[in-house]
């Protein structure tokens, strides 16, 4: 399993929220907290990634920057951004 901290940018907003990410098989899940500093930490989200159109990074990954683009029907899907947590400039 991979695990770690990112920040995830909210959709229609200038907003970052710190998120726990862990793959698990084919699975990224999120959480708000890290399940094993919180054992009462649930799943927000999770996404197949077998079922992801792309992970790209951003500006050649310059500052940690990347988006997860899932499959739609229509692939309009704008993607989730994501950086990399950690003392940062922007923050």
């Amino acid at each position: 399993m991979v695990a770690g901290w990112v920040r995830r940018k909210v959709k229609n907003s200038d907003k970052w929220v710190r998120r726990w990410l862990e793959v698990n098989r084919h699975v990224l899940y999120s959480y708000q907290a890290c399940p094993t500093d919180t054992p009462s930490a649930r799943v927000m989200n999770m996404l197949d990634l077998r079922k992801t159109r792309s992970i790209k990074l951003v500006d050649g990954g310059e500052d940690g920057c990347f988006v997860i683009i899932p499959e739609s029907v229509d692939d309009s899907h704008p993607g989730y951004l994501m950086r990399a947590d950690g003392k940062h400039p922007s923050e």
